[in-house]
């Protein structure tokens, strides 16, 4: 079946700018083109394959969104308060013992105690129920205004994610543009060595705040358990120092996998920041990493200095030195 962001492609669909099309196993993203080649200047004598450029500022990765707005617990109506039976028949006992003792005309204030009582609990009933149905009116509202945040926000989420992970057609397209946004990640930042190892739905699961703080209310935790997953998200892994990631399977795939792994940490992350290392057991099978400049040693300027067979231990000393204090990311085959 073909999907369009999750939805049967049921007949000619507009893909939007972004959209993941899957057919099967296979997912394609539209995109429209994007035109950030680098401003380059011209450099006399040989240029070595390379093109001098001034990486832009980066203002950061996408922060996660705020809290929806969402009702708590659905307000219940307070028991009426009892009509008290003292507060109408102890002014009359008493009204009467004062008439007959005194003057009758004490009965008219004996008559006012039990009117007084009847209106009193009459008003605060009112007011009361008034008051609950105010209650479940604000609730109505909040419901409804998160029913109406909710398809928006899960799109603004979906773009958010995707934007941290570029997938690897995107990637290719920054190296071979060659793109503004090539190693625009420093060691500093949020996202730094964290990678896509893949792709897969996702619940949509925002944070819900209620105006008193209390935890979101059975209604809007129903609404929200309805919205459709996050189709196509990035499986985020973290390559960072003392991480290790192990890539099993039938040869061909797995190295598949490695490649692109590789290939977004040396598009992402600079020569500044990131020295990779390829071991092999064949060197021949490492040769395609020579041209990254990851693999350039600060010392000579010379490409490749970092690939070495498994076999060969004391290549290890050196290739630690060239890091320099950035991080290695070993590739072991």
């Amino acid at each position: 079946p073909i999907t369009v962001e999750g939805h049967p492609g049921a007949g000619p669909i507009p893909p939007a700018d972004g959209a993941v099309i899957r057919a099967g196993t296979t997912r394609v993203a539209h995109r429209h083109a994007v035109h950030d080649r680098p401003a380059a200047r011209a450099r006399p004598g040989p240029r070595h394959g390379t093109i001098p450029f001034n990486r832009p500022h980066r203002p950061g990765p996408p922060a996660p969104p705020d809290p929806l707005p969402a009702p708590g617990a659905r307000h219940e109506a307070e028991p009426d308060e009892p009509l008290s039976i003292a507060g109408i028949v102890l002014p009359v006992v008493a009204g009467i013992v004062v008439a007959l003792l005194w003057t009758p005309t004490m009965l008219v204030f004996a008559a006012l105690g039990p009117v007084l009582t009847v209106g009193t609990w009459w008003e605060r009933r009112r007011r009361r129920r008034r008051s609950h149905r105010k209650q479940l009116l604000a609730d109505d509202r909040s419901l409804d205004e998160l029913r109406r945040c909710l398809p928006e926000a899960r799109r603004a989420e979906i773009v958010r994610r995707r934007g941290l992970h570029p997938d690897p057609a995107e990637v290719v397209r920054r190296a071979r543009a060659p793109s503004v946004r090539c190693w625009e990640r420093r060691a500093g930042d949020p996202d730094a060595f964290r990678v896509a190892v893949g792709g897969a739905d996702e619940a949509f699961r925002p944070a819900l705040v209620t105006a008193c703080g209390d935890p979101p209310g059975e209604a809007a935790e129903a609404l929200l358990a309805a919205v459709p997953p996050l189709p196509d998200l990035p499986v985020e892994v973290d390559l960072g120092a003392g991480s290790i990631l192990g890539v099993l399977g039938e040869r061909s795939a797995a190295l598949a996998v490695a490649r692109a792994l590789l290939l977004q940490m040396a598009v992402h992350h600079g020569p500044a920041d990131l020295v990779v290392a390829v071991a092999a057991d064949r060197l021949d099978e490492g040769r395609w990493a020579t041209w990254l400049p990851h693999t350039r040693d600060p010392r000579t300027g010379r490409l490749g200095s970092t690939l070495a067979a498994t076999g060969e231990a004391a290549a290890a000393e050196p290739i630690l030195g060239a890091a320099a204090g950035r991080l290695l990311l070993a590739v072991l085959d």
